[in-house]
């Protein structure tokens, strides 16, 4: 099975959908709330799975909030969507058990597991990956993304 029916996949969709639902949170720039998330899902996904296949989902602009720092300033916080939450948590779901072996066997320090990434990364876009996993390719200028951290989904362009 391909990387990208393995996030796809009815199973594990349900699963991501459970854990943004039980984690609660605040709706994104659309304004949907959690609880009612699952009845969109039911009503949509057919389409938004789709539009993934084929690599013309684009995900929401996050809703920018700042949260005030006990020492003063703010920190300032991008909120998704909770459809883009959901694509999200499915892909963690599937490339974490994947990758999280590997680094920790090489206990990686945080620079050295950047340089790692953009290594698996030269690998993904060579093609000596993504006939195995059915990974697409990873855009560096999408890294780092909000508040300099890495996140699946702001850097990987999963493609079947």
């Amino acid at each position: 099975m391909k990387l990208i029916e393995r996030i796809l996949a009815k199973d594990n969709v349900r699963e991501a959908l459970n854990r943004v639902v039980a984690n609660k949170g605040v709706a994104g720039i659309d304004g949907m709330k959690v609880e009612d998330l699952r009845v969109y899902m039911n009503e949509n996904w057919p389409g938004i799975k789709q539009s993934i296949l084929e690599r013309s989902y684009k995900p929401a602009p996050v809703r920018r909030v700042e949260i005030p720092k006990p020492d003063g300033g703010v920190r300032k916080l991008g909120i998704p969507t909770v459809v883009d939450r959901t694509i999200q948590q499915g892909i963690v779901q599937i490339l974490t058990p994947i990758f999280e072996e590997e680094f920790q066997e090489k206990k990686l320090s945080f620079p050295d597991l950047l340089d790692y990434a953009w290594q698996g990364a030269a690998e993904i876009q060579r093609g000596g990956i993504s006939h195995r996993a059915g990974v697409g390719m990873l855009s560096k200028s999408a890294i780092p993304c909000q508040n300099g951290m890495f996140s699946a989904w702001c850097g990987i362009h999963v493609a079947g």
